[in-house]
């Protein structure tokens, strides 16, 4: 059997995703819950991709030394573990903030995808770029 086509690059597959919700409207219709827990699992299936471990079942608290373990900064660690806790209490606590600030949250995970897939993306180094 001839083997398919490989699968997108995490960095892709989360890119797309957070496009889609983004087109969807949910914040426009007022569901922050919806488009918070499908924010977090954005992030947390991406993450869990480049880091060879399972996130989306863990909770925030859970993700914190996985994160570690993975590599990950402890600066863009506290960074994860803060900003999916915001998340949590939009998800678990009834928080309702504006959906502005909600935008800001997946224009930052944007920022973090771009930020820690660019090595993925480029599939060269500088010098050979550079000639």
């Amino acid at each position: 059997p001839i083997p398919g086509p490989p699968p997108p690059p995490p960095q892709t597959v989360a890119l797309d995703a957070l496009e889609a919700l983004l087109g969807e409207g949910l914040l426009e219709r007022g569901r922050l819950k919806a488009f918070s827990v499908r924010l977090a699992e954005i992030a947390k299936g991406y993450i869990g991709a480049i880091a060879g471990v399972s996130l989306l079942e863990k909770t925030t608290s859970e993700c914190r030394p996985l994160l570690r373990k993975a590599g990950f900064s402890p600066e863009l660690s506290a960074w994860l573990v803060t900003w999916l806790g915001e998340l949590d209490m939009v998800k678990f606590a009834g928080d309702r903030p504006a959906a502005d600030v909600l935008r800001e949250k997946a224009e930052a995970l944007r920022v973090v995808i771009v930020e820690t897939s660019r090595p993925l993306e480029d599939g060269h180094d500088d010098e050979e770029g550079a000639a």
